[in-house]
């Protein structure tokens, strides 16, 4: 049958001849696409994706951070040898 391009939305159009002994009889034509291959490219969506995931693990680590200013002071409160004569440790 030949080659064949297609145009801007992927629509084509080929001229068949079919032979008079197949009319009347169900036909098939079979269409392979096939373009060159050339280098891996880094597409859009992979750049976003990546800048996501690199601003996961900062706000991950951010919120480690400030977990920690919290918990330190807190997990010394109720020690006995540290706050002994503390009011606040009294409150609490």
């Amino acid at each position: 049958m030949g080659n064949f391009a297609t145009d801007a939305t992927g629509n084509f159009q080929k001229d068949v001849t079919v032979p008079p002994s197949a009319l009347g009889n169900r036909q098939t034509v079979k269409a392979v696409l096939t373009w060159p291959e050339g280098p891996l490219q880094v597409s859009e969506t992979l750049h976003l994706t990546i800048d996501k995931m690199v601003e996961t693990l900062f706000l991950a680590l951010m919120a480690t951070t400030f977990a920690i200013l919290i918990a330190i002071p807190l997990s010394l409160l109720p020690s006995r040898n540290l706050m002994a004569g503390n009011l606040l440790r009294t409150i609490i």
